[in-house]
């Protein structure tokens, strides 16, 4: 390749920052002659996936121009790296919020164990995709609320597997094994994380026999947490 545009830069340096080749991929944005929003984004993603959120917060400082893609992607790093406080005065100051701004600021949230904030955003959110309402059964369910995650999820008009997994998971972590159950036997699409679940809430409760049956019964697919929870 004689002349490089920044479209061939891009398609180098995304390679190395979405494969986990941090260092290599900071060499190369330092050595880009010309860097375009997918340049900076794709740094200040791949410092968040790290857990950088100084380097990112950098990086986003340091942009000529921004839109809402770097908007969201430097709240998404600061909640990852744990810096709540960060994370809410960059939300604010963000000039058009979407459903990832919202979303990202729900897991800040979520990550430093604030349920009630997450559920006050969860009110207060325009537009809410099936994350937000995923979010929001597992926040309620990790509160003990189990009334409310079981509402919501039957509110819920996109849920997906994820979903069901996760009401799944709700449910055995308070105590609800029958009704864990019951999810589990209406649900058509089944995948390891859902067996899984299923052998680890009967183990928890005691009954190994039925966590076997649930072990045996798995079509395919068993990994190394199935056979660990019934050691």
């Amino acid at each position: 390749m004689p002349r490089r545009n920044v479209f061939s830069w891009n398609i180098m340096f995304v390679a190395y920052a979405h494969n986990g080749h941090l260092e290599k991929a900071e060499v190369l944005f330092d050595k880009m002659p010309l860097r375009d929003a997918v340049s900076w984004n794709s740094m200040i993603q791949a410092q968040a996936r790290a857990g950088n959120g100084d380097h990112a917060r950098s990086l986003f400082d340091d942009m000529p121009s921004r839109d809402s893609v770097c908007w969201n992607a430097i709240i998404t790093a600061y909640a990852q790296a744990g810096h709540v406080s960060y994370a809410i005065e960059v939300f604010y100051k963000t000039p058009l919020l979407d459903r990832i701004s919202w979303n990202s600021l729900m897991s800040a949230y979520c990550r430093a164990g604030k349920t009630s904030q997450v559920k006050n955003i969860f009110d207060e959110m325009p537009d809410k995709d099936v994350v937000s309402w995923n979010v929001a059964v597992a926040v309620y369910a990790m509160s003990g609320d189990i009334r409310s995650a079981k509402l919501l999820f039957e509110r819920m008009a996109c849920e997906d597997l994820f979903s069901r997994n996760t009401m799944i998971n709700a449910y055995a972590q308070n105590g609800h094994y029958q009704d864990a159950a019951k999810l589990f036997e209406s649900m058509e699409g089944k995948n390891t994380v859902t067996w899984n679940t299923m052998i680890r809430a009967f183990t928890q409760s005691g009954d190994l026999e039925r966590a076997r049956g649930y072990f045996h019964r798995m079509p395919s697919g068993r990994d190394l947490v199935s056979w660990t929870l019934l050691l």
